[in-house]
C-alpha cells in the first residue's frame, strides 16, 4: 500500500510541474506579444500601398563597388552603384527614428547589398529588368534585416559595370 501512495505522490508532483510550466509559458508568450505591440518603429504595411509622395529617400553615404559573379564565359566584371532606401514617411516621427537606426547600421546594409551583387552576373544586370530585380532582392533582404515593412523601396542609380 505504501508503494501505491508513493507512486501517486510522484504522479501528482509531475502533474504540478507540468501545469506550472504551461502557465509560465503562457505568461511569457503574452508578455512578449504586449511588448511588441508598443514598438512604434515596426510598421506592417504593404509597400505597394505607399504613394511616392509618402516615401522618404535615404541615400547610402558611399557607392557600393564589388566584383560580380564570374560570367558563364569566365570573364570577370566589377559593378559600382549608388543606392537609396525608401522609407514609409506617413508617420514622420517613426520615419525619423527608423532613419537614425538605419544610419547606425549602414555597414550592415552595405554588406547585404554587396553580397547580393556578388551573386549576380553582368548578364543578369544587363537584362531589361535586371536592375529592378536587384532592387527587389535588396528590399526583401533589408526588410528581413530590420524586421519591418517600413522600408518600401530601394532606388538604384549610376549603376556601372566594367
Amino acid at each position: 500500500m505504501e508503494k501505491g501512495k508513493g507512486m501517486m505522490l510522484v504522479i501528482i508532483g509531475m502533474l504540478g510541474v507540468i501545469i506550472a510550466a504551461l502557465v509560465a509559458g503562457f505568461i511569457f508568450l503574452f508578455s512578449q506579444m504586449d511588448s511588441d505591440a508598443g514598438d512604434a518603429t515596426i510598421v506592417r504595411q504593404d509597400p505597394a500601398a505607399v504613394s511616392e509622395m509618402d516615401i522618404l529617400i535615404v541615400p547610402l553615404s558611399n557607392p557600393v563597388q564589388t566584383n560580380l559573379y564570374v560570367s558563364p564565359g569566365g570573364s570577370r566584371h566589377v559593378v559600382r552603384a549608388y543606392f537609396g532606401i525608401g522609407i514609409n514617411n506617413t508617420d514622420a516621427d517613426a520615419a525619423q527614428d527608423f532613419m537614425r537606426e538605419m544610419m547606425e547600421r549602414e555597414i550592415a546594409i552595405m554588406d547585404r547589398v554587396t553580397n547580393i551583387l556578388r551573386r549576380t552576373t553582368r548578364e543578369e544586370l544587363a537584362h531589361a529588368d535586371g536592375q529592378d530585380l536587384i532592387a527587389e532582392q535588396i528590399l526583401l533582404i533589408l526588410q528581413d534585416l530590420f524586421d519591418t515593412r517600413m522600408i518600401v523601396r530601394v532606388y538604384v542609380s549610376n549603376l556601372v559595370t566594367q
